[in-house]
């Protein structure tokens, strides 16, 4: 019995996650702090430490303006595709990699441009994240720590 269309592919939302966000300002205000400590003059701390703010909120407003999309995975060979509102975008060589709560997906558009996807643990059910590893199938990338033995 052939399966149907919808069990032959998975589909992934991405959308932006507040928690990268917050991060974003947080390391901005972490190298504000780290300069203002610094043994730099407090001509150059002063401007140092409000760029690096600035560039925090800057990354920050950035990602959650990101626009929201789907990745489908396709087991008929075709690959993946990335669907956003306007246009899809397939992908070839494509790895995944799963660490803990953290997932990453890259591979090359058609244009030849490596195109890169995370999803934090904010943005990606448990259900989602195994399916993505289910989907993923040989080019998964194992991240268990490899164990170091010595011998002599």
């Amino acid at each position: 019995m052939p399966l149907s269309n919808e069990s032959s592919s998975c589909r992934i939302d991405w959308r932006p996650s507040p928690l990268l966000s917050a991060a974003l300002v947080c390391l901005g205000a972490l190298a504000a702090t780290a300069l203002w400590l610094s043994a730099l003059p407090l001509a150059c701390k002063l401007p140092l430490g409000l760029l690096a703010l600035g560039h925090g909120g800057w990354l920050a407003r950035r990602e959650a303006r990101r626009r929201v999309f789907s990745v489908e995975w396709n087991l008929d060979g075709s690959g993946v595709v990335m669907c956003l509102a306007d246009r899809s975008l397939p992908l070839s060589a494509v790895r995944v990699n799963v660490r803990g709560p953290l997932a990453s997906v890259s591979g090359r558009g058609l244009d030849g441009r490596t195109r890169r996807l995370l999803w934090c643990p904010d943005t990606l059910p448990v259900v989602s994240r195994r399916a993505l590893r289910l989907q993923s199938g040989n080019q998964m990338v194992d991240s268990d720590p490899t164990l170091a033995t010595m011998s002599g």
